[in-house]
């Protein structure tokens, strides 16, 4: 496969992920939905950023891959996987995500890709992937399901100010891992809460239309 020298050498970006491995199937899920909900891009796995060749085992990979495209609602067009054989005749698996125009959720929550790294995606760019208003019902019809996700993230945002405040008081460095902790965990409740919220409303629109 032509240019995958050029590919390892350029590293990672927001277009390209160096793995050498995935442990379980749901990473590897949440990882082709952050691409799909981007720009797409490239997933490399059995390789060592920058340019170490690891290898994989390809039947072990291709069930992790099997496993992954399950957990994805719905699963991306355009997925495809191969196993080119590089240095030293080992394998290595080349997953390519296409760019999708409909949200792309893995077991429930949406991500996309920031830099190097995938985040959970914030609730509003969800909103923008719900499908166009069909009438006056329809739009009443979100406009209530918009306020009642505003109050339960204003309510879990209540809570975690409580936490953070707790934890403001305290300078041991346990603590404070614990709260970039539930930072983090405030960060993927409020995406699943509205990757519920965008389930719901792609049924009631057709059905109101």
């Amino acid at each position: 496969m032509s240019g995958l020298p050029e590919l390892f050498a350029a590293g990672e970006s927001e277009t390209v992920e160096l793995k050498t491995l995935f442990r379980d199937p749901s990473a590897l899920a949440r990882m082709i939905a952050s691409f799909a909900n981007t720009e797409g891009g490239t997933i490399v796995v059995g390789v060592r950023e920058p340019t170490t060749i690891l290898g994989i085992d390809e039947a072990r990979f291709r069930r992790q891959y099997d496993a992954a495209c399950e957990l994805l609602e719905p699963r991306p067009s355009n997925l495809t996987i191969a196993f080119p054989v590089v240095g030293n005749g080992l394998k290595i698996a080349i997953v390519k995500v296409a760019k999708s125009s409909t949200l792309i959720l893995a077991q429930g929550g949406a991500y996309v890709r920031q830099g190097t790294s995938m985040r959970p995606m914030a609730w509003p760019s969800m909103l923008t992937r719900v499908p166009s208003p069909g009438g006056a019902a329809t739009s009443e019809t979100l406009a209530k399901a918009v306020e009642k996700l505003s109050g339960q993230l204003e309510n879990a945002g209540v809570e975690q100010e409580k936490l953070m405040s707790a934890l403001d008081k305290a300078s041991d460095p346990g603590v404070r891992r614990t709260e970039r902790f539930y930072g983090f965990c405030f960060g993927i409740l409020a995406s699943l809460v509205a990757a519920a919220l965008w389930l719901g409303l792609t049924k009631i629109v057709p059905a109101l239309r």
